[in-house]
């Protein structure tokens, strides 16, 4: 899987904007859609959508700290087709950090799969 691009650059309000990708959104963005399967939910679910555009499109410090929220998306000029470049942006960089993050939880687990072993035995059962 390729990674998406840190910064994406689109147009809103007449005006170009680059956007950038700091954990604390990308973290965000993943709470809201939940799990890797949840990730296509961006594109059709429109609740989701919605919520995922007012945060990608809020005005942020580096850090990430919203500084100018986006109340309504209607207050918003942008075309359809930035929002759509928008929106894979974001599933890019949910399913990634998603993705990533389950294999570290797997690599963990099969680093110490030796020593679970070795505990269960000794335990004479499950450590589950």
């Amino acid at each position: 899987m390729t990674k998406p691009h840190d910064k994406i650059t689109i147009t809103v309000d007449d005006a170009e904007r680059e956007i950038f990708m700091p954990f604390a959104l990308v973290n965000e963005l993943a709470k809201m859609v939940g799990s890797p399967d949840d990730v296509p939910q961006i594109f059709v679910n429109g609740e989701l959508r919605d919520e995922v555009l007012k945060s990608v499109l809020a005005v942020r410090k580096k850090s990430g700290k919203i500084i100018d929220p986006v109340a309504d998306l209607d207050d918003v000029e942008l075309s359809i087709d930035d929002a759509e470049a928008l929106l894979g942006w974001v599933a890019g960089h949910v399913m990634g950090f998603s993705v990533r993050s389950l294999q570290q939880v797997t690599d963990l687990s099969m680093k110490h799969q030796k020593d679970m072993d070795r505990l269960e035995s000794s335990l004479g059962g499950s450590t589950n």
